[in-house]
C-alpha cells in the first residue's frame, strides 16, 4: 500500500533560541492541541478521550506523552493542560487556531508574494473552513489593497486604477470599459512585445495583465508605466520619444525600433453609419506605418462613440449628433488590412457589427461574465467553458480556438471564463441554457461536479463536449491520462537505472518514487498517477514502501507548502518525483531547491512556457516534460462538435497526442 504522508514542521522557543521539530501530526493530536488551547484550563484524560471519537485510553496516552515530548503539553494527576508559552504563530496555524489579525496579516503577505491565491489554498493553508477565509478576506476588502474574484484573492497596487487621475485611488471605471479591457487582456500570453496606446481602455487592460507576467511593452503614454511601477510589474515598459504633451501625458514623433511587436492594442471609433476611424492622426502614424507588418491589432470601440469635428477625437454620445459633425473629422480612416486585425472589441452591439462583417473583420462583444463572438451569426449556437483565462494551458487551447471560430462566421459562439470555480462553472451552464445553446463544449476542473453538469445539461437538452476532465454521459476529447502518466514513469526509471542503478540492489542508491497529485481532478489525475507507477515498476524493482502520493490543491503556492511540509527523503536514497500538471511541478521544483535535496529528478505534466524555461536551467532537477499541445486542439474540437450537431456518429473519447520533451541543460 503506497503511503500518504501528514508531516509538519513545527516552531518552539525556548530561552529565546528556535527549535526545529520535525513529527507526524495526526489528525488525532491536531484535535487534541485543538481541544486543549480552545479551553486554556486542566482537562481530565476521560473527558478528552470522549471528546476525541474512536479514542482509547492507550492510544490517547501515547498521543499525549507524544505531544509532552515537544513542549507543547503538560499532564499532572490524571489531567493534561497546554503549553501556551510554546504556542508560537506557526504552531497555531497548524491546528487551525491562528487569531484573525495574525491570520488576514499572514493573508496578506501570501499575496504580495504570489499576486493571487485561491480560498480554498488559503483554507488548507490555515487548517480552517473556507467560510473563515472568506469573512477574513471580506473584512480586508476596504482597504483596497485586495480583491476577491471567482473563488480566487488578488493583490491590489496601493492605487487600484489610474486614468488622468493616476493619484486618486478612488477613481473607477465604467463597467463597459472594464468588460472590453478584461477580453483584450485574454490575448496577452506569456513572452509577448505588445503595443498599448493612451487610452483609458489600455491602461485597464494593463491592470488585467498578471504583475509577473514577462512582456515588451512600448506604449506612447507616460501612464502605462506609472502604472506599471505602481503594480511593480515585471514587464519592459519602452516608451516611444519625441515631443511630449505634459496635459496628456502622451509622447509624439520619433519611435524607437518596433520590430519585435507582435500585438497592438488600441481605441477607435466609428461614425453614426458605422464607417471605423483611428483615435486621431498620432495612433494612425504608429498602427499603419511603424508596426511590422506581421503585427495583429485588437482595437477597444467604444460604446455609440462618434468623433469631434473640431478636436478630431472619440466622444461619447450623449446628445443627438448631425451626420456632418459625425462625419467631418481630423481623424483618419482605418487603413489597416482586415486580415491583419485579430478582433474588435465591443461593448454592446452597434452599427459597426454590419462594417466589420462586411468587410470579414472578427468582432466579439465583452459581457460581464461571457463574450459573444461572431454575434451575427444564427445558423448554430455554441457554448464554450474554459478553464481560466489565467491559467495558460488554457489561455494557449482558447485563443487557438478563437482562430478557427472566426472561419464559422455563421456559428455564434458564446465564450465564459470558468475561472477554475465551482460556482462560476454552475452560472455558466445557466447562461448557456438561456442562450439556448446547440452544444456546450466544457473544460472544467473539479471532477465533482461531472454529475451536476450532466444532470443539468440533460434536463435542457443539450449534448456536451467535455475537455480534459470526463463527465459522465459526455463526448470526452483530450489527454489519455493513463498513457501520459506511463510517458513519465518511463523516463524518470531510465533516469533511475542510469544514474542510481536501481535494479542492482545493495551495489546502487535505494530509490523513491514519489508522485505529486491534484486533489480536485479525481479520475483524471488517478490515471496519471497509476500509469506512472506502472510504468516504473516495469523497469525499477521497487517496493510499496518506497511509493508515496502526496495530495496539493492545483495551484504552485500549495505544491510547494506540501513538499516542504510532507516530502521526507531518507538519507543515501534517490528521490524520482512525477508531477501530475504544471502549476504543481512548479511548486516542488521550488520546495525542492528549498530543502537542497540530492539525487532527486523531476518529471511534469503541461509544457507551459515557464516549465520549458526551466528545462535549459542547468540547475534544474527538472528532467522533462509530458506536452500536450493545446494549440492543436482546436479544429479537431470543432470538427467533433460540427459532427455532433449535424447527427454523425462520433466515437466517446477522442485523445490527443503527447510527446516528451526533455531537459536541454547541459
Amino acid at each position: 500500500m503506497y503511503m500518504y504522508l501528514s508531516k509538519y514542521l513545527l516552531f518552539t522557543s525556548m530561552e529565546g533560541m528556535d527549535i526545529l521539530h520535525f513529527m507526524d501530526l495526526s489528525e488525532r493530536q491536531t484535535k487534541i492541541l485543538k481541544l486543549l488551547a480552545g479551553s486554556g484550563v486542566w482537562v481530565d484524560n476521560h473527558s478528552l478521550a470522549l471528546a476525541i471519537e474512536n479514542t482509547g485510553r492507550e492510544t490517547l496516552r501515547k498521543e499525549i506523552s507524544a505531544l509532552e515530548e515537544l513542549g507543547l503539553l503538560i499532564r499532572a494527576h490524571g489531567k493534561t493542560r497546554i503549553r501556551r508559552e510554546n504556542l508560537t504563530r506557526e504552531i497555531l496555524k497548524v491546528i487551525g487556531l491562528l487569531s484573525k489579525t495574525d491570520r488576514q496579516e499572514e493573508i496578506l503577505g501570501i499575496l504580495e508574494k504570489t499576486h493571487s491565491v485561491r480560498i480554498a489554498s488559503l483554507a488548507e493553508i490555515f487548517h480552517v473552513a473556507e467560510a473563515t477565509i472568506r469573512n477574513d478576506v471580506a473584512e480586508l476588502l476596504p482597504s483596497d489593497r485586495i480583491k476577491w474574484q471567482y473563488g480566487k484573492v488578488h493583490y491590489l497596487p496601493k492605487l487600484r486604477t489610474p486614468g488622468m487621475d493616476i493619484l486618486s485611488p478612488d477613481f473607477i471605471y465604467p463597467d463597459h470599459v472594464q468588460h472590453v479591457a478584461d477580453r483584450a487582456s485574454q490575448f496577452i500570453t506569456f513572452g509577448d512585445s505588445i503595443f498599448l496606446d493612451s487610452s483609458s481602455y489600455s491602461l485597464c487592460v494593463l491592470g488585467h495583465i498578471d504583475a509577473a507576467m514577462e512582456l515588451v511593452i512600448f506604449t506612447d503614454s507616460f501612464r502605462i508605466p506609472m502604472l506599471a511601477a505602481q503594480r511593480n510589474m515585471k514587464a519592459d515598459i519602452r516608451i516611444l520619444g519625441g515631443s511630449v504633451d505634459l496635459a496628456a501625458l502622451t509622447t509624439a514623433g520619433a519611435c524607437p525600433a518596433l520590430e519585435t511587436v507582435d500585438k497592438a492594442f488600441a481605441e477607435i471609433g466609428s461614425t453614426k453609419e458605422g464607417e471605423l476611424r483611428h483615435r486621431d492622426g498620432h495612433a494612425c502614424r504608429i498602427l499603419e506605418t511603424l508596426l511590422p507588418g506581421s503585427c495583429s491589432f485588437f482595437f477597444y470601440l467604444p460604446p455609440e462613440a462618434t468623433f469631434s469635428a473640431t478636436q478630431g477625437d472619440l466622444t461619447e454620445v450623449t446628445t443627438e449628433v448631425t451626420t456632418e459633425a459625425a462625419t467631418q473629422t481630423a481623424a483618419p480612416r482605418i487603413g489597416i488590412q482586415a486580415e491583419r486585425i485579430g478582433e474588435i472589441i465591443l461593448s454592446e452591439p452597434s452599427s459597426a457589427l454590419a462594417t466589420c462583417a462586411r468587410e470579414g473583420i472578427p468582432t466579439s462583444i465583452a459581457r460581464d461574465s461571457h463574450v459573444v463572438m461572431n454575434p451575427l451569426g444564427e445558423v448554430r449556437r455554441i457554448g464554450v467553458a474554459t478553464l481560466d483565462a489565467s491559467h495558460e494551458f488554457s489561455q494557449r487551447f482558447i485563443n487557438n480556438l478563437q482562430l478557427h471560430i472566426r472561419a464559422l462566421p455563421d456559428y455564434r459562439f458564446f465564450i465564459a471564463d470558468n475561472r477554475m470555480d465551482s460556482d462560476t462553472t454552475l452560472a455558466n451552464l445557466d447562461l448557456f441554457v438561456r442562450e439556448k445553446a446547440d452544444i456546450i463544449i466544457e473544460y472544467q476542473h473539479e471532477h465533482k461536479l461531472g454529475r451536476i453538469i450532466s444532470e443539468k445539461m440533460c434536463r435542457a437538452g443539450i449534448p456536451i463536449l467535455a475537455i480534459d476532465i470526463a463527465i459522465p454521459g459526455a463526448y470526452y476529447f483530450g489527454a489519455n491520462n493513463y498513457e501520459a502518466g506511463r510517458i513519465a514513469g518511463t523516463e524518470l526509471a531510465r533516469i533511475a537505472l542510469a544514474r542510481w542503478q536501481g535494479t542492482q540492489g545493495t551495489q546502487g542508491i535505494p530509490v523513491n518514487l514519489v508522485i505529486i497529485t491534484d486533489k480536485g481532478a479525481g479520475e483524471s489525475a488517478e490515471n496519471r498517477v497509476a500509469g506512472t507507477i506502472d510504468a516504473f515498476r516495469e523497469l525499477v524493482q521497487i517496493p510499496d514502501r518506497r511509493i508515496t502520493i502526496l495530495n496539493s490543491e492545483n495551484d504552485v503556492l500549495s505544491a510547494e507548502k506540501v513538499v516542504l511540509d510532507q516530502l521526507f527523503v531518507p538519507e543515501g536514497s534517490a528521490c524520482a518525483i512525477s508531477c501530475v500538471n504544471a502549476n504543481l511541478a512548479m511548486g516542488t521544483i521550488r520546495a525542492v531547491q528549498q530543502k537542497n535535496l540530492r539525487n532527486t529528478v523531476i518529471a511534469a505534466q503541461n509544457d507551459t512556457l515557464e516549465l520549458m524555461k526551466e528545462l535549459k536551467d542547468p540547475s534544474s532537477r527538472l528532467a522533462g516534460v509530458v506536452a500536450y499541445h493545446p494549440e492543436s486542439y482546436s479544429d479537431r474540437i470543432l470538427k467533433l462538435a460540427s459532427m455532433l450537431l449535424a447527427g454523425k456518429p462520433v466515437a466517446p473519447a477522442t485523445y490527443v497526442d503527447h510527446t516528451w520533451i526533455p531537459s536541454t541543460a547541459s
